[in-house]
C-alpha cells in the first residue's frame, strides 16, 4: 500500500480569522504539492492563542463547528484531497 505523507504546520496568528485561513490555505497547498495527505495545525490556528493575553473580549472570537473559519478550512482540504 502507500505510506501517508505527514505534514505539520504552524504560523504567528492574528485576531483576523481570514488572514488566519489565508495562511492555512497557503500551507495546505504547499504541503498537498508536496505530496502530502494529511496536514496538522496548531491549536486554535484560526485565532491567536488566548492564554498569551488576559482579555475577556477574546472570548468573542469563539465561533460554532459550522463557523466560518471552520467551513473555509474545510472547503481547503477539500480542495486539496
Amino acid at each position: 500500500g502507500c505510506m501517508p505523507r505527514v505534514a505539520v504546520a504552524q504560523f504567528s496568528g492574528s485576531d483576523n480569522w481570514e488572514l488566519n485561513i489565508e495562511a492555512v490555505r497557503r500551507l495546505s497547498t504547499r504541503a498537498a504539492e508536496a505530496g502530502c495527505n494529511y496536514v496538522g495545525f496548531h491549536e486554535l490556528c484560526n485565532t491567536i492563542y488566548p492564554p498569551f493575553k488576559k482579555d475577556p473580549k477574546l472570548f468573542d472570537l469563539a465561533e460554532a463547528e459550522n463557523g466560518p473559519s471552520v467551513e473555509a478550512a474545510r472547503k481547503i482540504a477539500r480542495q486539496n484531497e
